[in-house]
């Protein structure tokens, strides 16, 4: 029974990446925006990843990131409200929330406003592949961060099982600026841009909408460290300032 329901979604898989590629509704000219959009996103991705030195460290039992970065200045001082890194993820979950509130206004919408029938089973399989789908590309989620850094950076990256999280760590500094960029990166690539194709395609599509559902809810999930850490480093720390990570804790010094 395992293997048949295995074999089922990534059946699902195959024919959601078929509909999406080779349906006929799609006209030529935005297959050919589509497939220049992948490519030209490919080359920037694979040259930005080119100019940083990226570890791979797999997966831990226990968090690894908590070492003393010995490249933190004098100067440094610790950002106001840092916490251990389990009480960090809990209070990053606040942002669920709005996130919950906005896919389940969009779902009434689509139920009241356009007035079709929804497909119980076909919705909660695309959802459910989705979320699969989302919480695999957690390693991805991480070189997104890694390719934010600044050239010859050495981030490493790996999955930590308690507290369970992925990461992108690394001694090298950021401005202000750069880190808030690299922190969003993850967050507009895996949950707004499927949130968009999710609106696009359902629920005329519910299978592709549902599918871009689940994988909009794990990629948005997953960025709420992060979308606590802007909110901590814009409140927090002055502008022009230089940011850098020891012990799991934000830094920032003025060169």
């Amino acid at each position: 029974d395992e293997i048949l329901k295995s074999l089922n979604f990534i059946h699902l898989l195959f024919s959601i990446i078929r509909d999406i590629m080779f349906n006929r509704g799609v006209c030529m000219k935005k297959k050919i925006i589509i497939g220049i959009l992948i490519v030209v996103s490919l080359i920037i991705f694979i040259f930005a990843l080119s100019n940083i030195n990226l570890k791979i460290n797999g997966i831990s039992k226990n968090d690894i990131n908590n070492v003393i970065n010995p490249n933190l200045p004098t100067n440094a001082i610790m950002m106001k409200g840092e916490t251990d890194q389990a009480t960090f993820m809990t209070r990053s979950y606040i942002f669920i929330i709005p996130i919950v509130i906005i896919l389940a206004i969009s779902m009434i919408y689509f139920r009241k406003r356009k007035k079709i029938e929804i497909k119980k089973k076909e919705l909660i399989k695309g959802i459910m592949l989705g979320v699969i789908i989302g919480f695999l590309l957690g390693y991805f989620h991480e070189l997104l961060h890694a390719i934010s850094f600044p050239k010859g950076s050495t981030i490493n990256i790996g999955l930590v099982l308690k507290p369970f999280y992925f990461y992108a760590s690394s001694f090298d500094s950021l401005s202000k600026n750069q880190f808030i960029f690299m922190s969003i990166i993850p967050f507009i690539i895996l949950g707004v841009i499927p949130f968009i194709l999710y609106l696009l395609y359902f629920p005329k599509r519910i299978k592709i909408g549902a599918f871009f559902l689940g994988l909009c809810i794990m990629g948005l999930v997953g960025a709420t460290p992060d979308l606590l850490n802007i909110y901590n480093v814009s409140k927090n720390v002055p502008n022009n300032s230089q940011i850098i990570i020891s012990e799991n804790h934000i830094y920032y010094y003025s060169k």
